[in-house]
C-alpha cells in the first residue's frame, strides 16, 4: 500500500519519506494536524511505530524529504565541560560525615568547657552560701548559747553579791558604829568583860535581824553573815555567831553564841563561847572555851597589810600616794579555812571556804592609829549552792523548744575563780566554788580552778589561761565587757589551744 501511495505521488518513496507523508500522522507536511477523517488505508509497521518518536529520527540529515523543501529539526550534541570534576562515591559519603564530626566537636569542645566552668562556678557559689549560711546559724547559736549563759552568770553574780557580800558590809558598819559611839560618848576601851559583853549582844542583834527575817532577798534583808565580831591589838576579841544546822547545804536558824575572850598582849587568849538566847540574845549557858590568838587570824592580818602600805608610802613622799594609803579601807581577807569558834564540830572536814569582810578600828582616822579590826565572816558554801541553783535552771532551759539538749555534770559546769586579788596574788585563779561542788572541789583544801578534780573545770580554767594569759588580764578586768570563746575540749586538756 505504501508503494502504491508513492507511485500515486509520482514517485517512488522510502519507508521514511512515507512516514512523513502519512496524513494520519501529526506534524506531516500534508497535514500540520491529526486529521480524524483522514483515509486509515496506511498502516505502519510495528517497528517503524515504535520508532516514530525516536530521537535517531530527528538527527536525519539531508533526506529525499528535503526536496520538497521540509524543514527538519536537528539537535546539537553537548559541549563537553571542561570544569567538570568526578568525586568517588565514597569520598562523596565519607566527606560530610567528616565535616559534620568537625564541626559537632568545633561546636561541642567549648559548650562542654563553658558548661564544665559554669558547674565549677555553680559549686563555689554552692559552698559559699553554705559556709555562709552555717556561720550565720552558728552566730545565731552562738548568740544564744551567750546570752543564756550571760542571764546565768548574772543571776549568780546577783545572788553572790546579795548573800555573800552586802550582810556582811552592813554587820561591819553596825559593829563599828557601836565601837566608836561607845568610845567617844562613854570612854570605853573594852578591857572589862561588861564592855565585851555588852557589845557582844550588839553584834548578836544584828546577825539576828539577818537570820530572822523573813524577806529575803530585798533590799532590806538580803542575806546573812555566819559571825560579827572585833577583835583588839592585846587580843581581846568580842562578838555573836550563828551555827548553821549543818555544812554544805542551804542555811537555816539555829543556835546563836556569844564570844569573849580577855586580853592577852603577845600571846594566845582563852575564847569562851556562850550559849544566847534565841529571843533576846541574853548569854546562856558556857558551852566552850579554846584558845586563841586574835592578832595572827587571816581576818587581823589583812588590815595589818594595809597599814604597811600606809607607813611605806608615807617614807616616799609623795603626798598624793600618802593620802591615798591612810585612808581606812574595808577588804576582804584572803580565802581561808574556817572552823567554827568552838571545838569538836566538823572537825573531821577539814574546814570551809571561807572571807572575812574588815574594816580597822582607828579614831585617828588613818592607820596610824589602827588599835583594832571589825570583821565578819561569811562561808562560801552559799555561793556553790547558787551556783548549783542557775545550774538546775540553765539545765531545764535547755531542755526545752527550741534546744532540746541535755546538761550533765559530765559536759558542764559553773563555777566561779578569783579574778584579782591585789594584796593576795597568790590567790588568782582560786577555785571558789562550783555548781559540781561534790566533784570539782576538794574539802579542806584550798585549789585553783586549773587543778580541779573535775575535768570540765579545769579544761575550761585552762582554756581561759591559754587564752588571755592569766586571770587579771585587761580583757577579762574590764568592766562591761563580757567575753565568751569557743574552745576544744581535748586541746585543752592536752594544753593546746584552738
Amino acid at each position: 500500500v505504501g508503494m502504491l501511495q508513492g507511485t500515486i505521488a509520482g514517485g517512488l518513496l522510502a519507508g521514511s519519506e512515507a512516514d512523513d507523508w502519512n496524513p494520519r500522522w501529526r506534524g506531516s507536511p500534508k497535514t500540520a494536524h491529526h486529521q480524524d477523517s483522514a483515509p486509515s488505508f496506511f498502516m505502519p509497521s510495528p517497528t517503524r511505530a515504535l520508532a516514530l518518536d525516536s530521537p535517531k529520527r530527528l538527527q536525519t540529515a539531508q533526506t529525499p524529504a528535503s526536496r520538497f523543501n521540509r524543514t527538519r529539526e536537528v539537535v546539537p550534541e553537548e559541549e563537553p565541560n571542561p570544569f567538570k570534576v568526578g568525586v568517588p562515591f565514597r569520598c562523596a559519603v565519607m566527606c560530610p560525615t567528616v565535616i559534620m564530626l568537625v564541626a559537632f566537636i568545633l561546636v561541642f569542645v567549648p559548650l562542654a568547657l563553658f558548661s564544665l566552668d559554669t558547674q565549677r562556678a555553680t559549686f563555689r557559689n554552692y559552698a559559699h552560701s553554705v559556709a555562709t549560711q552555717k556561720e550565720l546559724i552558728s552566730s545565731i547559736v552562738l548568740n544564744a548559747t551567750q546570752w543564756v549563759l550571760l542571764e546565768a552568770s548574772k543571776s549568780v553574780e546577783q545572788a553572790v553579791f546579795v548573800g555573800i557580800v552586802e550582810p556582811p558590809d552592813r554587820a561591819v558598819d553596825t559593829l563599828t558604829g557601836a565601837i566608836r559611839m561607845s568610845r567617844s560618848r562613854d570612854g570605853w576601851d573594852f578591857t572589862s568583860a561588861l564592855q565585851r559583853r555588852g557589845l557582844a549582844h550588839r553584834a548578836w542583834e544584828e546577825l539576828n535581824n539577818q537570820w530572822t527575817c523573813t524577806q529575803l532577798n530585798n533590799n532590806l534583808c538580803s542575806g546573812r553573815a555566819l559571825s560579827l565580831y572585833a577583835a583588839l591589838d592585846e587580843e581581846e576579841i568580842m562578838g555573836a555567831a550563828f551555827r548553821p544546822s549543818y555544812w554544805a547545804q542551804t542555811l537555816a536558824k539555829e543556835a546563836p553564841f556569844l564570844l569573849d575572850a580577855p586580853a592577852s598582849k603577845g600571846r594566845s587568849t582563852n575564847l569562851s563561847v556562850y550559849e544566847a538566847h534565841p529571843q533576846h540574845g541574853a548569854r546562856g549557858e558556857f558551852f566552850v572555851s579554846r584558845p586563841i590568838r586574835p592578832t595572827q587570824m587571816p581576818f587581823y592580818l589583812t588590815q595589818v597589810k594595809l597599814a604597811q602600805k600606809a607607813m611605806l608610802a608615807s617614807a616616799t613622799g609623795n603626798i598624793a600616794e600618802m593620802r591615798a594609803e591612810a585612808k581606812l579601807k574595808k577588804m576582804w581577807s584572803p580565802v581561808y579555812l574556817f572552823h567554827p569558834w568552838w571545838e569538836g564540830e566538823n572537825a573531821s572536814s577539814g574546814g570551809q571556804l571561807a572571807l572575812s569582810w574588815t574594816t580597822p578600828l582607828a579614831m585617828c582616822g588613818n592607820y596610824s592609829c589602827v588599835d583594832g579590826v571589825v570583821a565578819a565572816d561569811t562561808t562560801l558554801d552559799l555561793v556553790s549552792y547558787e551556783l548549783a541553783l542557775a545550774w538546775y535552771r540553765l539545765q531545764s532551759n535547755l531542755l526545752g523548744a527550741p534546744w532540746s539538749f541535755e546538761l550533765s555534770e559530765q559536759n558542764s559546769s559553773i563555777f566561779i575563780v578569783k579574778q584579782m586579788a591585789p594584796m593576795f596574788p597568790e590567790q588568782e585563779g582560786l577555785l571558789i566554788g562550783a555548781s559540781d561542788f561534790h566533784s570539782a572541789l576538794v574539802e579542806g583544801k584550798l585549789i585553783d580552778a586549773s587543778d580541779s578534780p573535775s575535768k570540765i573545770v579545769a579544761a575550761t580554767a585552762k582554756a581561759v589561761l591559754q587564752r588571755f594569759g592569766a586571770w587579771n588580764a585587761t580583757e577579762l578586768t574590764r568592766r562591761g565587757k563580757d567575753q565568751s570563746f569557743r574552745f576544744s575540749l581535748r586541746d585543752a586538756q592536752e594544753g593546746r589551744w584552738k
